[in-house]
């Protein structure tokens, strides 16, 4: 017995305006077939879309090439907008002319008075206390590149300001190491239980036959211990030069502004 096939055949305007009638009834209204077409569509839909985003993601993954270029990305996909990229800068120089006035402590060419120096260990103090920290030597580790984004989630997780460092590029406290030294040089004690409190330890680069060390805030060590790896900034610069790659400075006060900070992540002397 021969079986009759009913071949409904439909333009296109007439395709789409039943697709589109059938995407705008509610579910309870359409047939179980008109129902089964939409969710159908919706899934395919769907998929397109989390392919289109995934192909955008990659794009852009192609054009990070060094830390700006994936800071910027960054800061895209936290939508921060001008305005506010514009205010994080002017925090950051806040900061900055904080830093280094007490470097001049640190290096004796102040040449001010010692309320002058009281004045300043209250203003570091509440400083710290308000804001924190943030560990520029996390530069050293090449976070930003594909291979270590297991680092680098882990330092987003930490939601202080070491984090909105890796995250923005852009400092919101104060730069642990310049801290650290200060607070060693003028005995400065901060209170327990605060995030100044953490205790600085040091780290030998893991690199085999290297004994060069770096000193760090005990909670980013101990990051580092969780993923294993850490490399100094020496083995990093014989790793770059190796591969033709010319050593690049790469903090800066403002976006044009000259560098501030050495390849240790300390703020250089201005």
């Amino acid at each position: 017995m021969a079986i009759k096939v009913k071949v409904i055949t439909e333009t296109k305007e007439e395709l789409d305006a039943r697709i589109a009638a059938e995407d705008s009834t509610p579910d309870a209204e359409l047939s179980r077939e008109q129902l089964q077409r939409k969710k159908l569509r919706d899934r395919k839909r769907r998929q397109r879309e989390k392919e289109a985003q995934q192909k955008a993601v990659q794009a852009e993954a192609e054009k990070v090439t060094d830390v700006h270029s994936f800071w910027e990305l960054q800061r895209r996909k936290a939508g921060i907008t001008p305005d506010q990229l514009h205010q994080m800068i002017e925090r950051q120089n806040e900061i900055l002319d904080l830093a280094e006035v007490m470097r001049e402590y640190l290096n004796g060419t102040d040449g001010t008075t010692p309320q002058d120096l009281e004045d300043t260990i209250d203003e570091v103090a509440e400083e710290v206390k308000a804001h924190g920290t943030a560990g520029t030597e996390i530069i050293l580790t090449d976070f930003w590149k594909p291979e270590r984004k297991a680092f680098f989630d882990l330092l987003v997780s930490r939601g202080d300001a070491t984090a909105n460092f890796a995250r923005t590029g852009v400092l919101s406290g104060l730069p642990s190491s310049v801290v650290h030294e200060f607070q060693q040089k003028f005995a400065q004690k901060p209170e327990a239980g605060t995030e100044a409190y953490d205790a600085y330890v040091t780290v030998q680069c893991t690199t085999r036959g290297c004994l060069n060390t770096t000193s760090m805030k005990m909670s980013l060590a101990t990051q580092y211990a969780q993923l294993g790896n850490f490399r100094c900034g020496s083995c990093i610069t014989k790793e770059q030069k190796a591969q033709a790659e010319s050593p690049k400075t790469i903090f800066y006060k403002t976006v044009s502004e000259g560098p501030i900070f050495d390849q240790y992540g300390r703020l250089r002397d201005q």
